[in-house]
């Protein structure tokens, strides 16, 4: 699975004289292949369009639920017949070697897309 990612095409040009990403480029410092040195006196960098595509792959916990029932003993000297702990979790984590977005959510990222929702939600039910 591949991205094609025109949000990254578009922001790390590795062009000197334009504000770019945060990415790992080569110095001597660094000597790294991931992304080559920014140049003031170049447009674009030789084979700049291999810098669009990433490997997609990941891994993804999609939705967690925990509950707890408070035991009889406890919530019989409050006059309850039940009382129930719940949280929930949908997209919670994702591992992904693309750290930009949700790899599950397009193949083809532009500035304009938004990750995908995290969404907690806890409560408690009391039955009297």
């Amino acid at each position: 699975y591949t991205i094609d990612s025109q949000f990254n095409a578009d922001n790390a040009s590795m062009q000197g004289r334009y504000n770019n990403i945060d990415v790992d480029y080569w110095t001597i410092d660094n000597p790294t292949n991931d992304y080559p040195r920014p140049n003031f006196a170049q447009e674009s960098p030789q084979y700049g369009s291999t810098l669009r595509y990433f490997d997609g792959g990941f891994v993804k916990l999609r939705t967690v639920s925990l509950a707890y029932n408070l035991p009889k003993s406890i919530i019989s000297s409050l006059n309850l017949s039940n009382v129930r702990i719940y949280f929930t979790a949908q997209n919670p984590l994702v591992w992904s070697k693309y750290t930009y977005m949700d790899p599950e959510s397009i193949d083809s990222i532009s500035a304009g897309d938004v990750p995908s929702n995290k969404v907690f939600l806890g409560g408690i039910n009391i039955t009297f």
